[in-house]
């Protein structure tokens, strides 16, 4: 993985997804970069429209992204689960970034529901299959225990 330049990029509301994501980063020697917008996504209301715009497959307005994901070999993608799809953030940016990707990676941290719709909703977007995908989670991610899966990931990236 060390010839590759490699870019993690992801969404987080409650701090899991990136706490995931900076381990990766730091184990894959990649660039990363937030996904980052204006609205305040705190509260239990929050929570809720979080969920709808997931179902709705809505593109909220993000900030723009600072690295250009053309630029990377690969790209790893990581969101929260709302609604058993990806985060609309998420869903945003890849639509910002349309057509810019080589190699994909993915994962998503969840409560309980797992990974499989959310890595559907990316093969809806996304015009390339990924190289690998794991989920995580978010018991496993507060508590520390989450090593496990990474090196699973990792070892799938090598491959």
């Amino acid at each position: 993985m060390a010839e590759k330049r490699i870019l993690v990029v992801y969404y987080s509301r409650t701090g899991v997804t990136e706490t995931v994501a900076k381990n990766l980063a730091e184990r894959l020697g990649a660039e990363i970069e937030a996904i980052a917008e204006e609205r305040d996504r705190n509260g239990a209301v929050q929570y809720m429209l979080a969920g709808k715009e997931a179902l709705m497959e809505s593109l909220p307005p993000i900030n723009p992204p600072t690295e250009d994901p053309a630029n990377f070999d690969l790209v790893v993608l990581g969101t929260p689960v709302w609604a058993f799809k990806m985060a609309s953030p998420m869903r945003s940016y890849l639509a910002m970034n349309e057509g810019k990707f080589r190699e994909v990676a993915l994962f998503c941290t969840h409560r309980g529901s797992g990974g499989k719709g959310t890595f559907e909703s990316f093969e809806k977007v996304l015009d390339i299959q990924p190289v690998a995908v794991v989920d995580f989670h978010e018991k496993s991610v507060r508590s520390g225990e989450f090593s496990g899966n990474i090196d699973e990931f990792l070892e799938r990236l090598a491959e």
